[in-house]
């Protein structure tokens, strides 16, 4: 009798579960972490594989593969949400799309763009910030664990339009694509990576420098550059010149007068006054984390013994993607690299001053900007005049350089590919 009751049970749970859209491997159990985020990214559910994944967490606190794919999940939604919502306003429509702006690239057309105003693209970067910082937490300590994790990156889904359905051009690869356009070469569906705790680490540092642009740009006051130039962005900027907005007659191509005169204008216009120092140290915090994150990965890596489906690879492993090695050499120099970052943050090296002698007799010491103070202490950003070397004034001072000859160095390291492996060594 009690097993019959207990079938009965069963059953009708799982009937309960089928009317009310639930799946049958869910009560079984068989639903695992890479699943969830296997499912969610391919069909651009992430707020659904989300709240799956904290629902098993809440059971499983110490699971380290759900709390990867959690954190991964919600960095994937955050940056979903930001690529819709500029779909949603059209940007990179019109000035943007024709003189094929990065980034931009990778958001297609909208046919039907929404007006925006500039406090609506404030609250964009408003909340990629805040969502970032949540993935970020969920991340964090998992350094400490062992974790392996199934993922295909270049099956992730992105719903610019919204319309709950998965477009051929709605994809994450294709917005990575836009940045790096070497990625393009790769076929997005032929590879798997196996991410473990160092690439959570990894993407911690990623966090830290979004959110570091996020605090950099509700520090100072860009709403003048969005009036008079915000159509070189957005399809329909709301601003108190409207026929900048309009074609003009016979123009062919993004080189007419009007688009070179709206170039010249947005430099211009690179002239912020500072309305809240506290997000220039909120950024500053940031980009130290960043490099102090940067220095745990590399020692989670340098630790690995296998070689499985690698993302970034020690100088004992290869990296899936396109089976690019990584020497010891490199891995050396980039080490010096952060030792370098690091101490340019912190002012204790100053970036050699462009303009009048720039070292004294010892070739160590000489005139250069103390970035730190930049970040403590900001002022007005004004380009032109921090190119011609007036703006950097209140920064400039006498002190150890960061030399050029070690910046050279890494580059010969590097095969001059420096930047290019900076951006994905992170």
């Amino acid at each position: 009798m009690s097993r019959l009751m207990t079938g009965m049970a069963y059953v009708i749970t799982v009937v309960t579960m089928i009317l009310s859209g639930g799946d049958f491997h869910r009560l079984q159990g068989a639903e695992t972490a890479a699943d969830i985020l296997a499912e969610a990214g391919k069909e651009a559910r992430f707020q659904e594989g989300i709240a799956r994944l904290q629902a098993q967490l809440e059971q499983k606190p110490e699971d380290a593969e759900l709390r990867f794919a959690l954190g991964l999940l919600q960095f994937l939604g955050a940056v979903d949400e930001f690529a819709a919502s500029q779909y949603h306003f059209g940007a990179g429509g019109g000035t943007a799309r024709s003189l094929s702006l990065p980034f931009f690239r990778g958001i297609p057309e909208n046919p039907q763009p929404a007006p925006v105003t500039f406090a609506q693209t404030q609250e964009i970067f408003s909340k990629l910030g805040k969502q970032i910082a949540v993935a970020e937490k969920t991340l964090a300590g998992l350094e400490t664990q062992r974790v392996k994790l199934p993922f295909r990156p270049g099956q992730i889904s992105l719903d610019f339009n919204r319309d709950g359905k998965v477009g051929d051009d709605e994809s994450f690869w294709q917005l990575l694509s836009a940045v790096n356009p070497a990625i393009r070469e790769i076929p997005a569906d032929k590879f798997l990576l196996q991410i473990d705790e160092g690439d959570a680490v990894w993407l911690r540092g990623y966090c830290h420098f979004l959110m570091a642009i996020c605090d950099l740009s509700a520090a100072y006051n860009t709403k003048e550059m969005f009036e008079r130039a915000g159509h070189m962005i957005y399809a329909k900027p709301v601003t108190p010149y409207p026929w900048n907005q309009e074609p003009e007659p016979n123009e062919n191509g993004s080189f007419s007068f009007s688009r070179i005169a709206d170039l010249i204008a947005m430099i211009h216009l690179v002239n912020f006054e500072v309305v809240d120092a506290s997000r220039m140290a909120s950024a500053h915090a940031h980009l130290l984390e960043m490099v102090r994150l940067s220095r745990i990965c590399w020692k989670l890596y340098e630790a690995e013994t296998d070689d499985e489906a690698e993302w970034i690879p020690n100088d004992r492993q290869q990296n899936v993607v396109i089976g690019l090695r990584v020497s010891r050499e490199q891995i050396t120099g980039w080490h010096k690299a952060l030792d370098e970052m690091e101490a340019i943050l912190l002012g204790k090296k100053l970036i050699p001053f462009w303009r009048g002698s720039l070292v004294n007799s010892s070739g160590v010491m000489g005139r250069g900007v103390n970035l730190a103070k930049v970040f403590q202490k900001p002022e007005r950003f004004d380009m032109v005049l921090w190119i011609s070397g007036t703006g950097a004034a209140p920064f400039i001072e006498e002190g150890p350089l960061s030399s050029e000859a070690s910046w050279n160095e890494l580059q010969r390291v590097f095969g001059g590919q420096f930047f290019g492996f900076a951006v994905w060594f992170n």
